[in-house]
């Protein structure tokens, strides 16, 4: 760079006030340095030149100019930036050579999407998503252009997904089915534990599939309820009961409701955080977690130490993703509460089934049956920003 080069012809200055003897030194000679400007200049033009032939010549493809045309449609429009995707000509314009590379991989998908007969106003949306894939995972996009349902799905929802799926992810996604009974948990989980009938169909439709690998999901939680059966030590429920009856007339009240044996957060307004756990005898981990963000570093440790240590067996349904950010987005809608995204890494073998979403029902879940199940804690950390656990565990069937 020239800027190196000119650094190393100058005379450093000395670090501390106190001169120091120079001697030996050549003075530096300014015309020495024109040759490298004059370089270093033709350099600057060429890298131009490179970026504005860039942009031409992906306008001129016919394959790379519907991904620019669908990019120019929407990039002025208040949309989440998964939705967009990468800038391609950003990209090239750093790595130029790669335009070829990429406009082969466009050509590829649009002729994919002509075999498979989709419209040829569709295909600039399809390049984006699939262009999009094969740039932040190359191995995905390879098994994702094999199968029909695969391209489908990143064609309709690919800001959805996860770009950095893994290839067990990709299997149970082939395999994943739209059925009536899925289709019923996922838009009324809640109310699924009042009918034994559906809890039946539920289980018996999860049991008829197995992951046929090790693969790694993540769930939105929006309460601590399944801590609650872990009891404080009375020495840490006493601090914390103090500094609850001590910030209570300081803090604005925030609704919560105690919990139920289901795990589940009654619907009732009446109670809130500090008079429930004023009106506690003997609190529980949930508690603990629920005050994170009011308790002093001390206690925060002690909090993030148990959770470690605890292990949570469950046999409930559990709806989970294959995408963090989708956690992530959901959890915002949550921010009156502490919540947790929890990360979890099933083991093959594993009962469940990946959910394929609609336009009418965008999520796409990954189910995992009401078996028992137990969940052990690798690592715990608080954002006390978010107020929200990120917990990571591994699962094993009981």
């Amino acid at each position: 760079m020239l800027v190196t080069r000119i650094a190393s012809k100058v005379i450093k200055l000395p670090s501390v006030l106190k001169p120091k003897k120079v001697t030996n030194t050549a003075p530096v000679s300014i015309p020495s340095l024109k040759p490298e400007l004059a370089r270093d200049t033709v350099e600057l033009k060429n890298t131009v030149a490179k970026i504005f032939d860039v942009q031409k010549y992906a306008e001129q493809s016919p394959y790379l100019s519907a991904y620019i045309k669908f990019y120019d449609n929407y990039k002025n429009v208040n949309f989440n930036l998964d939705f967009l995707g990468v800038n391609l000509i950003k990209i090239l314009e750093k790595e130029p050579q790669r335009i070829k590379e990429f406009e082969c991989i466009a050509k590829e998908i649009s002729e994919r999407m002509q075999q498979l007969k989709y419209s040829e106003a569709s295909r600039p949306y399809a390049v984006k998503n699939l262009l999009d894939l094969y740039y932040h995972n190359p191995e995905a996009f390879k098994q994702v252009m094999k199968s029909e349902k695969l391209i489908d799905l990143f064609y309709i929802n690919g800001y959805q997904l996860n770009r950095n799926i893994s290839l067990n992810a990709l299997k149970e996604m082939k395999k994943g089915s739209s059925d009536d009974v899925l289709a019923y948990y996922v838009a009324n989980s809640d109310n699924v534990y009042n009918s034994p009938e559906t809890i039946k169909q539920l289980s018996e439709f999860l049991s008829k599939n197995t992951t046929e690998g090790v693969i790694n999901v993540t769930r939105a939680v929006k309460h601590a309820g399944a801590f609650n059966q872990v009891e404080l030590p009375k020495s840490m429920g006493k601090e914390i009961k103090l500094i609850n009856k001590i910030l209570k007339p300081f803090t604005k009240k925030a609704d919560f409701s105690g919990y139920t044996y289901s795990y589940m957060m009654s619907d009732s307004k009446e109670t809130n955080l500090f008079d429930y756990i004023n009106g506690k005898k003997t609190l529980s981990l949930a508690d603990a977690m629920q005050m994170m963000k009011f308790l002093p570093s001390h206690l925060r440790k002690k909090v993030l130490e148990m959770i470690k240590e605890t292990k949570i067996v469950d046999d409930r349904f559990k709806s989970t993703t294959f995408n963090p950010a989708f956690v992530d987005r959901w959890l915002k809608n949550c921010n009156f509460q502490t919540t947790i995204q929890h990360n979890i890494n099933i083991p093959a073998g594993t009962q469940g089934r990946y959910v394929i979403g609609d336009t009418c029902n965008p999520q796409h879940e990954f189910i995992i049956n009401n078996v028992p199940k137990e969940f052990s804690f690798t690592n715990v950390v608080y954002d006390a920003n978010r107020n929200r656990f990120i917990l990571d565990s591994n699962m094993r069937v009981l």
